[in-house]
């Protein structure tokens, strides 16, 4: 007997991508004539093909699965390590191309102050549709090659390009603006809870040119390993001088822990803040919200925050250093 295939009920189409409902037949026809040995292995090799192709799309699928927080949509920390290689290439190749207008790379670690109330007061559901909310409002906020992902439980981890020149300032200003772009969303749940704000605490530290061409140059080592570079933001905070991490892992881990430093200065000094690490130096800044829109209102060392009142020192309290002109506004 002829070997039997599966193939369109339209065979003559077998030359295209088959979709239609498919028949099996026999390698003789009725007629009892036989079928090119050609179009049998034609057919072979296009069905396999269609295989292959399927099973990539799923593997497709399930690599942004792993790669991505389910709750938030945003990337989780496996899916940040691709991301991070490619910004901090770019980053090095536009601080060689322009010598004059140089970039950091600003850290922050965003944490939803109160968190536990929420849940406590409005239920789990409610808490997740503000993790839902928080990770929709900072991706919506920031440029497409810097980053937003959920380093766990309430805090989300930001990448920003910063202008080097003032680069403190400009990046205290820029995480202030991710908060206070969360605190001005209410949230309503099931048409009947509203969540009338949702308050942040940043912390965050800056990678100047040098320290992310070495960065750049941790990470080119690692010879384009998938699983090493996937890896790069999952070891812990406090694991920084674990053998098994690699250069560049270890390097962003001591870099988010001066972010995580300056988030608990914010949590210590009342919350619902922006804190820059720079050194051994703490900085804070907050938004007028009374002015124009990104307007400074405060800048300066973190123990000159005036955590009790929230409001601008009054006279006779040492005076704040001025925040640098912005060029171009």
């Amino acid at each position: 007997m002829g070997d039997t295939f599966q193939l369109p009920t339209n065979w003559l189409e077998i030359c295209r991508p088959v979709t239609a409902a498919s028949a099996t037949i026999s390698a003789k026809t009725k007629n009892n004539n036989q079928l090119p040995k050609d179009w049998l292995k034609l057919a072979r090799l296009l069905l396999a093909q269609q295989e292959i192709a399927r099973l990539k799309r799923e593997n497709a699928a399930l690599a942004e699965l792993s790669t991505t927080d389910a709750l938030t949509g945003v990337p989780n920390r496996r899916g940040m390590g691709e991301k991070i290689r490619k910004t901090v290439a770019a980053l090095v190749r536009h601080n060689t191309a322009f010598p004059h207008e140089q970039k950091c790379m600003a850290i922050a670690i965003a944490d939803i102050d109160h968190f536990k109330k929420v849940n406590d007061k409005h239920g789990h559901q409610a808490g997740d549709e503000v993790l839902k909310q928080v990770g929709s409002t900072l991706q919506d906020q920031v440029r497409a090659n810097e980053i937003v992902g959920r380093y766990g439980g309430e805090e989300f981890i930001i990448f920003l390009e910063v202008p080097l020149q003032d680069a403190d300032w400009r990046c205290l200003k820029a995480t202030d603006r991710l908060r206070e772009a969360v605190l001005n969303n209410a949230l309503i749940i099931n048409q009947d809870q509203l969540i009338p704000a949702i308050h942040l605490s940043v912390g965050s530290t800056l990678l100047t040119p040098s320290k992310i061409l070495a960065l750049h140059y941790a990470i080119l080592d690692l010879r384009n390993d998938v699983e090493k570079i996937n890896n790069l933001l999952q070891i812990d905070r406090k694991d920084t001088a674990s053998k098994t991490n690699s250069v560049a892992a270890q390097m962003l881990a001591e870099t988010i822990q001066k972010a995580d430093e300056a988030l608990y200065g914010a949590k210590e000094s009342g919350r619902g803040m922006s804190v820059l690490t720079t050194g051994d130096n703490h900085y804070f800044c907050e938004i007028d919200r009374q002015g124009p829109p990104g307007a400074i209102l405060l800048f300066g060392p973190l123990e000159h925050f005036p955590t009790a009142s929230r409001t601008p020192p009054t006279r006779g309290t040492p005076a704040l250093p001025p925040a640098p002109p912005a060029p171009g506004g």
